[in-house]
């Protein structure tokens, strides 16, 4: 069965986090070794060379409540290596962003 148009997205987003090809994701996945694109957990530095954002500045967004918040796969919550994210959460984070730049941004801002 053909990916939809949004599935070829999500797997050409995944693909380039792994550092790989769109069918090598599909073959795992296929291969029940590999979670769903949107299922896929990713940690704090694939999300900071994704977006192009320092990890200490997802943190402060966290604690500022304007960012997803982390799963903890440890039971040490101070060790950021234990953390994970689900790539569909940071994805649906991003698409939601506002767009623009200047006095319009800010006008849309305060209307939110």
């Amino acid at each position: 069965m053909k990916p939809t148009k949004k599935q070829q997205q999500v797997l050409a987003e995944v693909a380039k986090l792994l550092n790989t090809d769109e069918m090598s994701v599909l073959r795992l996945m296929d291969n029940g070794v590999f979670p769903k694109p949107e299922d896929r957990l990713i940690s704090i530095r694939q999300i900071s060379l994704w977006i192009g954002i320092a990890d200490r500045t997802i943190y402060k967004w966290i604690k500022e409540d304007m960012f997803p918040k982390p799963l903890v796969m440890s039971n040490d919550i101070t060790t950021t290596s234990a953390k994970r994210w689900y790539f569909k959460e940071v994805k649906d984070w991003l698409d939601g962003r506002p767009r623009g730049t200047g006095e319009s941004l800010q006008k849309r801002m305060k209307n939110t």
